[in-house]
C-alpha cells in the first residue's frame, strides 16, 4: 500500500507558509511566502529513490523502512500539520 501511495500520492501539493523569514539551501524565503511541496515530484526524485519509477513494495518492508526519511515519503504531508486522515 505504501509503495502505491509513493507512486500515486493522493495530495497533488502541500501548501505551507513560514511564520519567520528562512534561508534554505541558500534560498531566502520571506515570511508568509507561499511554499508548495509536490509529493509526486519528491516521490520520484532520483537522488532520493533507487529506480523511482519502478513499483518496488520491498522498499517498505521491515528493515528497509528505517532508511526512508520522514520528509522523503509524504503522501499525506509531514510534521505537525500532517493530514488528519493519516493518524
Amino acid at each position: 500500500f505504501d509503495e502505491a501511495l509513493r507512486l500515486y500520492p493522493p495530495a497533488p501539493s502541500i501548501n505551507r507558509e513560514p511564520i519567520e523569514p528562512e534561508t534554505w539551501n541558500g534560498l531566502y524565503i520571506p515570511r508568509r511566502a507561499a511554499v508548495l511541496v509536490m509529493p509526486w515530484v519528491v516521490h520520484r526524485h532520483r537522488k532520493l529513490w533507487d529506480r523511482p519509477d519502478a513499483f518496488m513494495p520491498e522498499r517498505f518492508h521491515p528493515g528497509n523502512r528505517e532508511k526512508i526519511d520522514r520528509f522523503q515519503y509524504l503522501p499525506f504531508g509531514a510534521g505537525p500539520r500532517v493530514c488528519i486522515g493519516a493518524s
